[in-house]
């Protein structure tokens, strides 16, 4: 077990230029859930520190208050790159790890867990996009894994990743998965892999066709009359479908 996870950005995150000018990479949602609550699903209990960029490193400790930004703890941390999808099997093989390994895939460090002299030399680089290129005594293992490298790659991989995601946050609910209302004249198809949240109002004539993929509807959230949406789908908290809308899947 290690001290921390520490989720990093490395120099490929410019190939996510203009959508990570303003956050981390890891900040970036493929699916329901964002890249790095991903990582805070599988792992779950393993305390969490972001690296990020230098310039970027006062809004993210704002809107983060209660985690490390650009500082670790500790004597032994498992490096995740921000780009990673995490998977279980993925998650498995890093937290079953105990000895210092850098993980690749092809020329891309995904994940490195490291300690003491190793992890004290990357702790002087961590306001920049980290390289592990300078440590010494380390394994290297091919990783494999699905990484974003570019900004493309959110929009491909997205109706897998929410399908992924919908299985993972709805298991502890079983067939019951409608707590929002639902007025009469709404039309559920496949209404086991539907799923609304509580706060949200399904108006009459809207048609939620899961019949190819899930649809997770948020908290708080509005679908107005004679609206359509097509599985795979997620339509996050306080979101407005307005009326006569068609969503399509993806």
């Amino acid at each position: 077990m290690v001290d921390s996870i520490c989720l990093f950005e490395d120099s490929d995150y410019s190939n996510l230029l203009p959508l990570v000018y303003f956050r981390p990479a890891y900040d970036l949602r493929c699916g329901i859930l964002t890249l790095r609550e991903k990582v805070e699903f599988y792992l779950p209990n393993i305390p969490i520190t972001l690296q990020c960029r230098n310039y970027l490193a006062d809004l993210v400790k704002q809107k983060n208050p209660t985690l490390l930004v650009n500082d670790i703890k500790g004597s032994s941390c498992l490096f995740i790159n921000g780009r990673v999808l995490m998977t279980t099997e993925v998650a498995r093989e890093l937290e079953n790890n105990n000895s210092d390994t850098i993980y690749t895939k092809g020329n891309t460090v995904v994940a490195a867990k490291l300690s003491n002299a190793n992890l004290d030399l990357i702790k002087s680089t961590l306001s920049n996009p980290l390289k592990f290129s300078d440590l010494f005594g380390c394994n290297i293992k091919e990783l494999e894994v699905k990484i974003i490298n570019f900004s493309w790659d959110l929009i491909s991989k997205n109706g897998d990743e929410i399908k992924n995601d919908f299985k993972i946050l709805t298991s502890n609910y079983g067939t019951n998965k409608i707590i929002g209302k639902i007025y009469d004249g709404v039309h559920l198809l496949d209404k086991d892999n539907i799923f609304v949240d509580e706060g949200t109002t399904i108006k009459p004539g809207v048609v939620l066709d899961a019949e190819s993929g899930p649809i997770y509807i948020g908290k708080n959230a509005k679908i107005f009359p004679n609206s359509v949406i097509e599985g795979p789908a997620f339509i996050g908290n306080k979101t407005s479908i307005k009326i006569g809308a068609k969503i399509y899947e993806n």
